[in-house]
Formats: structure tokens, C-alpha cells, sequence
């Protein structure tokens, strides 16, 4: 088993990443607050999982979303 095997589908790396980038203004809108920058934290590491294709959640419970076998 690789650490970074595919396990996202493409559809759900599109949803990831538009609410990421979405999301990412939330501190330039409310300013910035504590809840700002946790969810900016969030978003980023969503956007890490998009790039890299590996949803280590995902990982931890078996489940695999890509249709492309590794």
C-alpha cells in the first residue's frame, strides 16, 4: 500500500476544490478572527488533498472514491 494512492474521483476533486478557493476569501469578508483563520486552514489542507489526489481520511477507512484501480 502507497502512503499517496489516488483515492478521490474527479467530480469530488472539482467540489474540493471550488469551495476551497470559495472559502479561502472568507478572511478578506469578516475580517480576521480566529473562526477566519480555521477555516482557511481547512480549506488549504482540502486544496493539498486535491492537488496530491489523496484524501488521508479517506485512507483511514478503506474508501475509495477514484474509479482508476492504483
Amino acid at each position: 500500500m502507497k502512503l499517496f494512492d489516488t483515492n478521490q474521483s474527479n467530480s469530488e476533486k472539482i467540489v474540493r476544490f471550488t469551495l476551497g478557493v470559495l472559502l479561502l476569501s472568507v478572511p478578506l469578508v469578516i475580517g480576521i478572527t480566529k473562526y477566519s483563520i480555521a477555516i482557511g486552514t481547512i480549506e488549504i489542507i482540502s486544496i493539498f488533498n486535491v492537488v496530491i489526489g489523496t484524501f488521508f481520511i479517506y485512507k483511514m477507512f478503506g474508501i475509495n472514491t477514484c474509479k482508476i484501480n492504483n
